[in-house]
């Protein structure tokens, strides 16, 4: 991640700092307070549009570019590592109004 991190990406979550001892790993990582896993996110909405799934694709596609431009290969992209931003609040309600 410290290796994509300049300059920053919007496709890829930024690596602020990082510690590690003998048996740990900490990693202090950007907040993403509205974001959701992509697995979540097919759970919650079913069957995607194809315009839908094609914008997925295309970010997907472009943050595994922008690690390969760094050198960096991500080995474990999967449903539960990819971050979706949810958007679209149109249909959306207040909760208890």
């Amino acid at each position: 991640m410290s290796l994509v991190k300049d300059p920053p990406s919007p496709h890829i979550v930024e690596l602020f700092e990082w510690f590690k001892d003998s048996k740990t790993l900490v990693l202090v990582m950007e907040y993403l307070e509205t974001f959701t896993t992509l697995a979540s996110f097919l759970d919650n909405t079913g069957p995607l549009q194809e315009s839908v799934a094609r914008t997925l694709m295309v970010e997907i596609v472009q943050s595994a570019k922008e690690c390969a431009q760094h050198g960096v290969c991500h080995l474990d992209m999967h449903v539960c590592n990819i971050m979706v931003k949810l958007i679209d609040f149109g249909g959306g309600k207040l909760i208890g109004g």
